[in-house]
């Protein structure tokens, strides 16, 4: 965004959402008293407590179900919603009339760095993001209080610029669609983290090739100054350190003898830099289970001891193993919600991808799984993940969209494999028939899909998961 504040009287909101950053930059604006006019194709009930954040202001106009050519003309400046596609009509007609456009990650990311001194710490890849980011946010939290951690994993934090002290951090978990958005603004964090990349969202981006773009966007534009985080254990990744000009390390499960790397030896996360090895943080503190989340705090561990060394405060690196066993998981991600007559219920709705699910399936043991899988179908290919299900589960519950899908794959591999197919409705019937397949296993939600036409979004899923097993078990 090029144009300064105070040459912007009116802005249009692109997409209100549910998600907490369309109300997050409508308040922004609204609070300095801009006319603000939020355009969505959704209507006032669907996105009711969105509106009902915003009620208190009166110079906020709403147009809903629908989109007018003018409000993206008669306008200084459009807020575009992640999700929108690049090819949108309205975005395209803002975009020749010379209009800005940014997002409310944009406006954040760039107040908080050039106005508060903050650094930015960005975390985006196909799987393990929300937990590396809340992993670093715990770490760093133990060190300074202050820490803001928000983004793609919800909420906006644009309320709170200028209330934390100069030099705070931030940490912002960063999809491909907010990336594509934040590399025409020349994007640059402090520190990057690309956790791992597979096929996802190729329904709106189209191609892997342009999937892959918009994720490199968060370490094309760094400088010499900056860190970029990348993980060697990733085909593609390890690559990478071609495509941007900051100083790379690279994480790994074991040493691969250079420099420049997080890895793990000894029952401990230790970083390689300039020839000398420091311990980070113990194994043992750590309190998440399964391999992948391995991975996930050395990458979190990393970007601290880099944030450290940039803010020349190594001396609080003695907080890391604290930081990182504060931290107990996070909501719908194999979160355990309750043993019920030998059965233990697991909400693990944010596995949106089928990378998310496959650790999930290796993350029980012996015990037998039911799965609930299935969902949005993103023209992604579900094949490995079907793979999974028939070797390591005992029954798989399929719904949504890839259903059938799902079903004929799985059948692929084990003819005999039993499946069951729930209609789009049924989320109740799923559960219970889940419940029917084992009396001392886990019934897993675990749909490595995205949740749109079912439900709004993965928490809405989720949490309609927890309430329907609290109603079924009165607890």
């Amino acid at each position: 965004m090029n144009k300064a504040a105070n040459d912007i009287q009116r802005v249009t909101v692109m997409g209100l959402g549910l998600f907490g950053g369309g109300v997050g930059v409508a308040e922004y604006w609204a609070s300095q008293g801009k006319e603000v006019l939020i355009t969505d194709l959704r209507d006032s009930k669907t996105l009711a407590p969105s509106l009902e954040a915003l009620k208190k202001f009166d110079n906020i106009e709403y147009v809903l179900e629908k989109h007018r050519e003018s409000d993206f003309t008669n306008t200084d400046l459009l807020i575009v919603n992640p999700a929108v596609k690049p090819n949108n009509k309205f975005l395209k007609l803002t975009q020749q009339t010379g209009i800005p456009v940014t997002t409310e990650i944009g406006i954040f990311a760039s107040e908080h760095k050039n106005r508060y001194n903050g650094s930015v710490l960005a975390i985006t890849g196909s799987n393990g993001k929300s937990t590396t980011t809340s992993l670093l946010a715990s770490i760093l939290t133990a060190i300074n209080p202050n820490t803001l951690s928000g983004g793609n994993i919800g909420g906006s934090l644009l309320s709170r610029l200028g209330s934390y002290p100069i030099g705070t951090p931030a940490i912002l978990e960063l999809s491909s669609f907010q990336l594509y958005h934040l590399a025409k603004e020349a994007f640059s964090p402090d520190v990057a983290i690309i956790t791992n990349l597979a096929p996802n969202h190729l329904d709106w981006h189209k191609t892997l090739e342009n999937y892959y773009h918009d994720k490199k966007a968060i370490i094309t534009a760094q400088t010499q100054n900056s860190y970029s985080i990348l993980n060697y254990e990733d085909a593609e990744l390890k690559k990478w350190d071609e495509f941007t000009n900051s100083t790379v390390f690279f994480t790994s499960m074991s040493d691969k003898k250079f420099d420049n790397l997080a890895f793990i030896k000894n029952n401990n996360f230790i970083i390689r830099h300039q020839g000398k090895e420091q311990v980070l943080a113990k194994l043992s503190s750590l309190k998440l289970p399964g391999k992948h989340n391995l991975s996930n705090a050395l990458q979190a561990l990393t970007a601290a001891y880099l944030y450290l060394q940039q803010t020349k405060s190594l001396d609080k690196i003695n907080k890391f193993d604290s930081g990182l066993s504060d931290f107990t998981g996070l909501a719908h991600r194999q979160e355990v919600i309750a043993e019920i007559e030998g059965i233990l219920y697991v909400n693990d709705s944010i596995a949106t991808t089928p990378e998310s699910s496959i650790a999930a399936l290796n993350s029980y043991g012996d015990r037998e799984i039911i799965i609930i899988a299935g969902g949005y179908d993103k023209k992604i290919s579900l094949i490995d993940m079907s793979k999974e299900i028939a070797h390591k589960a005992k029954a798989a519950i399929l719904i949504g969209q890839t259903a059938s899908i799902l079903n004929e794959q799985i059948k692929g591999f084990a003819p005999d494999f039993d499946t069951t197919l729930i209609a789009s409705d049924s989320f109740e019937e799923a559960i219970k028939a889940a419940s029917k397949k084992t009396s001392n296993g886990v019934v897993l939600l675990s749909p490595g899909c995205a949740s749109y036409g079912m439900f709004i979004n993965f928490q809405e899923r989720g949490n309609k998961f927890k309430k329907i097993i609290q109603r079924l078990f009165n607890i």
